[in-house]
């Protein structure tokens, strides 16, 4: 049984743990020499950085829950129904979990309901909100085990889609590993739609024929896009940095640090690192920009 055959076996039944069908996802990535993939399996792995985008299937929304009493009684574990909070209240209650797939599943094995966190200054962000006469003694926010085991299920899944459609592509490598494609650029783009999901952009990278949605003020849409155009993670990183850093000055026009950023791009193109037409690369990355910063 060739290596890609496993993965198929693996990842369509339920038997091998999501760790170890990852750790020959890793071997995969290698034999084909695909960056993007490689890097994807370590975070699965290891943990997600804190400068990494997390994958949408690792975002989620979480309840707040409080302990409260007065003279009279008190409440434990009452829910705060979210009408209740401002729109400072969503970096409460949305989260990317970072953890590994192998803490995750240590996590399922407990057979617990529930996952909770403690998230900064929550009781006194809720006192602020003044929605209760109660003294809020405690607070947390939590997320059910099935938001939690929607993670592996979605790692098993994307990891199947992706064998299946290597195979697809190329016949002779689920026949034998010494068939592996070298077409990185080919590989790549079926990892980035099929594990990140599809990206609006028609052409961008070589044979090509994905389409992303770039939403506004959403970075990980942008993010999306990008890797479906090919464009590294590092590069991906590092725009993220420069957006959180400044805003655009006017309608049009990005700050200077995006526009650099863009050049970087532009310049990458030119000399190959980026497999991407130089003329085409200025005008994907201005519809991604305008488009993340609403000007489309």
């Amino acid at each position: 049984m060739s290596l890609l055959q496993e993965i198929v076996a693996g990842a369509s039944g339920d038997q091998m743990p999501t760790s170890t069908l990852l750790r020959k996802c890793m071997v995969l990535a290698a034999k084909l020499d695909s960056k993007p993939a490689a890097e994807w399996v370590e975070w699965e792995l290891n943990g997600y950085p804190a400068d990494v985008p997390v994958p949408d299937y690792r975002h989620f929304s979480m309840l707040i829950k409080v302990n409260m009493m007065d003279i009279t009684k008190q409440a434990n574990g009452w829910v705060v129904p979210p009408e209740f909070l401002d729109a400072n209240g969503k970096k409460f209650t949305q989260h990317q979990y970072r953890d590994s797939i192998g803490e995750i599943e240590e996590y399922l094995a407990k057979g617990e309901a529930t996952l909770s966190f403690q998230v900064g200054n929550l009781v006194g962000y809720l006192m602020s909100q003044k929605f209760t006469e109660m003294t809020i003694l405690a607070a947390w926010c939590e997320i059910s085990a099935g938001k939690v085991k929607h993670i592996t299920d979605s790692v098993r899944t994307r990891i199947l889609k992706f064998a299946l459609d290597l195979e697809k592509a190329f016949p002779e490598a689920a026949k034998e590993d010494n068939s592996m494609p070298q077409k990185s650029d080919r590989v790549n783009q079926i990892f980035n739609t099929t594990i990140y999901g599809p990206a609006n952009v028609v052409g961008a990278a070589n044979n090509s024929n994905v389409s992303v949605s770039v939403k506004t003020r959403d970075f990980l849409s942008l993010a999306n896009a990008l890797r479906g155009s090919g464009i590294d993670e590092s590069d991906i990183v590092a725009l993220q940095k420069a957006v959180e850093f400044e805003s655009p000055s006017s309608v049009g026009k990005v700050g200077p640090k995006v526009a650099e950023w863009i050049g970087k791009m532009v310049s990458k193109a030119a000399d190959g690192t980026w497999t991407i037409g130089t003329g085409a690369a200025g005008s994907l990355l201005a519809d991604f920009i305008s488009k993340f910063y609403g000007w489309k």
